[in-house]
């Protein structure tokens, strides 16, 4: 429910139209979303730190309540700076509930032996999450249709439903050896496994530069849609296919992870994505090319009517 909750986003298909709607370009777009980027970087690790020391049912459960409290705020906003401090809200709960939920789960197969599942089941839960804002992305749509803020008055409704369901979670009783929990503590672990261990910061740069890329091209998604004339009511439609496309993909990343490996899977998925942008961009090039053909035969059929 709360993974659910965090991927129904009903404001995502049409967010960048509500923001240049509150008269924002896209500069300020993108230095808003590097603000909610920057307050995930800054509490990333000390949320795990806390979700250590709180437990990670009392992590998500302050997660969902900050969750909830930025999209409250949005809804009753309309500037830059207001909207900082929902993004700032928003990418703190995220935080807290980022790794923590994920944690939880490998708790709980720990528990009961079944770590080797963690996989298949994180690929599923995650599959969940892209339908759920699939579906959002037609709803987000039509709540569009009433008004750019409507979607904001439901996506807080829809946030705080993972504060009950965060409550109601049951933290697994696992037997693993106490450590002293201190910043200090903290930053050595941190410092000590970055240096020796090189598959770990490999993953790191690797996770830095695909979740960049591929969360650039979602925020390129809704100018791209205008740049190429689609009309607004077919944008959740079109959010809702890319995201069905990923809750697909997610549903066989495991047998996709066993079939090609690891090494070859990502390789693959890296390719893919620059395909992505390259793809994308041909299409737009040849939209500009198409445009440039209508103004000149246009402009010779004024030659032809006016010239005897």
């Amino acid at each position: 429910m709360i993974k659910t909750s965090k991927w129904f986003n009903l404001v995502m298909p049409v967010v960048v139209l509500f923001y240049q709607d509150n008269g924002m370009g896209m500069s300020e777009i993108f230095l808003l979303k590097a603000i909610y980027s920057l307050a995930i970087v800054i509490m990333e690790i000390p949320s795990g730190w806390m979700a250590d020391v709180w437990g990670r049912r009392k992590t998500l459960i302050f997660g969902s309540i900050l969750g909830s409290v930025g999209f409250l705020i949005y809804s009753f906003s309309y500037g830059f700076l207001t909207f900082t401090v929902a993004e700032i809200i928003l990418g703190i709960g995220h935080s807290f509930v980022s790794g923590a939920d994920s944690a939880l789960l490998y708790d709980s197969l720990k528990a009961d032996n079944k770590t080797d599942n963690y996989t298949k089941q994180e690929g599923w839960i995650t599959s969940v999450g892209n339908f759920a804002e699939a579906v959002a992305g037609i709803l987000g749509g039509f709540l569009a249709a009433i008004s750019l803020r409507t979607p904001f008055f439901f996506q807080f409704a829809v946030a705080a439903i993972a504060i009950p369901a965060a409550i109601t979670l049951i933290e697994p009783k696992i037997n693993t050896i106490k450590h002293v929990h201190s910043i200090k503590k903290l930053v050595q672990n941190i410092r000590q496994t970055l240096k020796t261990n090189q598959n770990l910061r490999f993953s790191i740069l690797l996770s830095a530069v695909t979740g960049t890329a591929t969360l650039t091209f979602a925020w390129l998604v809704q100018p791209f849609f205008k740049t190429i004339d689609l009309p607004i009511e077919m944008f959740g439609i079109f959010w809702t296919a890319l995201n069905l496309s990923v809750g697909i993909s997610s549903v066989f990343a495991h047998k996709f992870e066993k079939l090609f490996g690891k090494r070859n899977s990502l390789m693959i998925i890296i390719l893919l994505i620059a395909l992505g942008y390259f793809l994308s961009g041909a299409v737009r090039l040849s939209k500009v090319k198409m445009r440039i053909c209508d103004k000149h035969l246009d402009f010779i059929g004024l030659q032809l009517i006016f010239i005897p």
